[in-house]
């Protein structure tokens, strides 16, 4: 089966395009698809006459759809911690109450909050399982008791400029990271932001 003569030029800018899109040189394309990079060439330009079957059409295509995939992949996974971050963080300061803490966790269905102290510095996080050991524990006493009781060290810190793909590791071990800009906290980055992102 053999490509329709009136619909060669379209082919033909639609595979320059596409190869450019995926930032291939045509000999890497060629490769790809197990062809000449002269028969690529010939592909993009002088088509009419070549006049190719539909299987070999159809093979640069599905090459490139697959390099502009990993292409738009890759390009996401470059953008930096302040693109993808959530800028509104809710945080917990060290003397509010467990009470507090809890109408925070049920209300935005958190698994932890970021704390600071006076400054706006981080200087740690409250899980929601502690919170569940200590409302267990003291009920009736919760508006009664501080944070700073239950505490743990901070999540992960990084910068605004980091690169996504920098904090896979982190993501996976922590759940989330800390957006920092000279000490301050200004965003916040879960797993599942970048899972949006493909």
């Amino acid at each position: 089966m053999h490509t329709q003569i009136e619909s060669l030029e379209s082919v033909s800018s639609a595979i320059r395009t596409g190869r450019k899109a995926a930032g291939l040189s045509q000999g890497e394309l060629a490769k790809r698809c197990g062809l000449s990079q002269s028969m690529i060439s010939r592909l993009e330009g002088d088509i009419k006459k070549l006049n190719p079957s539909y299987a070999v059409v159809y093979g640069v295509f599905c090459r490139l759809s697959d390099a502009i995939a990993s292409s738009d992949k890759q390009s996401m996974l470059m953008k930096t911690a302040a693109e993808v971050m959530h800028r509104n963080v809710v945080v917990l300061d060290v003397h509010d109450s467990i009470d507090k803490a809890i109408r925070i966790i049920k209300n935005h269905d958190f698994a932890y909050i970021p704390v600071v102290d006076g400054t706006g510095a981080v200087v740690g996080t409250v899980y929601q399982k502690d919170l569940l050991d200590i409302a267990t524990q003291k009920t009736g006493t919760v508006s009664k008791i501080e944070v700073n009781s239950i505490i743990a060290p901070p999540l992960p810190q990084i910068d605004g400029n980091t690169r996504v793909a920098s904090i896979k590791p982190l993501l996976e071990a922590f759940g989330s990271v800390l957006v920092m800009r000279r000490g301050r906290l200004i965003g916040i980055i879960t797993a599942y932001d970048v899972l949006q992102l493909f």
